[in-house]
């Protein structure tokens, strides 16, 4: 899966991220001192579970302490959220005119925000951007993340659902990417364990979907501006590496016991590790096949990841064992050689799937054999994700990939039953 630069041109690649990032418990405290100095309107983009939670409100009372800050609190954000429910945001923020958009909550909050801030000064609706490209300026966003999975806060990525087309879209510009991001990992105290869960096993799947992707070496040559999903690099490799470590050892303790501040904060950074490498290294066909899936099963996008994992990681086994093999260590394997460090991988991810509640095949989701086809149809139109993948795939190859995953059950091998 190589495509040769042209004569004289060397493969290169790049590294991009939010404008600053600030990590450690209470530094949410910051966010006047950051907001003040970005705009003097400010909309808030969260969700009514976070109000719920007295999460938002010491932060809203904060910034509106601050002499001549206005602040405009939108609750309506919601889990995979969509073109029309961006467009209804948009619809009742207009008039308030924000200078700076705050998103606060998980991946669908950030990703409001981001969409927001660039729609603000567009006419054009968002679902335009999917053939006229995303706006070419933005409000300055800064990201506050509440749950350690998604990575948005350093992406130059948004994934909104079309309602139309029951798919996902994953826009993505350098316009897109937060001003300023406060990790607080004491804002994730409040998770609960089954999105402690997905998101966790989100942040994973990025990690080692990044780790395993193909090589910048072997991608297409880039322009300057292709900021994303540019192959796996130095500093992508050696991000991903230390999320897996610090998601794999902390990711059981912050879901059973979450209040456990050690477990979430290295929850939280290896969340923002991992979106760190894979804006720039890219994912690949575990995302291309989740974004159908969840449309189809209407289940988080983590959830999916992680029922997908295990079968997509056996899949590039035979491009990917080095690569495998140091997740396997990672994760906790002592097999001396490679072959066999690579080989235990799929059932390590399985089993870490059900040590946090989540029964790892696409039976459990209610998917059924005729489901397949399709799945693996929508999902190899996503070329973006698809050509990231380290081994060649078409539909025939991504139904493999979804037949190993229907009725996966760690320590018995696919090709030993009927």
């Amino acid at each position: 899966m190589s495509t040769s630069p042209p004569d004289g041109e060397a493969p290169w690649w790049s590294f991009s991220t939010a404008g600053r990032v600030s990590f450690g418990v209470g530094c949410s405290r910051f966010l006047p001192e950051v907001v003040a100095d970005l705009g003097h309107r400010v909309l808030i983009c969260t969700d009514a579970n976070l109000v719920r939670a007295g999460v938002i409100e010491p932060i809203a009372t904060a910034l509106r302490s601050l002499p001549g800050l206005e602040v405009l609190v939108y609750d309506e954000g919601q889990a995979e959220i969509g073109f029309e429910g961006a467009e209804v945001c948009v619809a009742r923020v207009m008039d308030f005119a924000p200078t700076v958009v705050v998103g606060i909550g998980g991946g669908s909050n950030l990703d409001l925000a981001k969409v927001v801030a660039a729609r603000l000064g567009d006419t054009r609706r968002i679902s335009s951007w999917t053939t006229e490209g995303v706006p070419a300026t933005a409000l300055p966003v800064v990201a506050l993340p509440t749950t350690a999975g998604t990575g948005s806060e350093v992406t130059p990525i948004a994934v909104l659902t079309d309602e139309l087309h029951h798919t996902k879209v994953g826009f993505q510009s350098r316009v897109l990417l937060p001003r300023a991001v406060l990790v607080d990992p004491a804002l994730t105290l409040s998770c609960p364990s089954r999105v402690t869960a997905y998101s966790g096993m989100d942040a994973l799947t990025h990690a080692i979907e990044s780790f395993t992707a193909i090589s910048f070496e072997d991608k297409a040559t880039q322009k300057y501006f292709d900021q994303a999903f540019v192959g796996k690099n130095p500093v992508s490799d050696a991000l991903a590496k230390e999320a897996i470590t610090l998601i794999g050892r902390s990711l059981v303790t912050a879901v059973w016991s979450g209040e456990d501040l050690l477990a979430r904060t290295d929850m939280a950074l290896g969340s923002l590790l991992a979106g760190m490498a894979f804006a720039s290294a890219g994912t690949a066909i575990v995302h291309a096949l989740q974004y159908p899936l969840g449309a189809l099963t209407k289940t988080a996008h983590g959830l999916g990841n992680a029922v997908l994992l295990p079968s997509a990681v056996r899949f590039n086994l035979s491009v990917r064992q080095s690569e495998a093999a140091q997740v396997a260590r990672l994760l906790g394997s002592l097999a001396r050689a490679d072959s066999e460090a690579a080989s235990e991988l799929p059932d390590i991810l399985a089993n870490l799937a059900l040590a946090v509640g989540i029964t790892p095949n696409l039976r459990s989701l209610g998917v059924k054999d005729d489901d397949l086809p399709s799945l693996a149809a929508a999902g190899g139109r996503i070329t973006r994700l698809v050509s990231n993948n380290p081994r060649p795939v078409d539909d025939v190859a991504l139904t493999e990939v979804l037949r190993a995953a229907l009725d996966y059950v760690p320590g018995v091998d696919p090709d030993s039953t009927p």
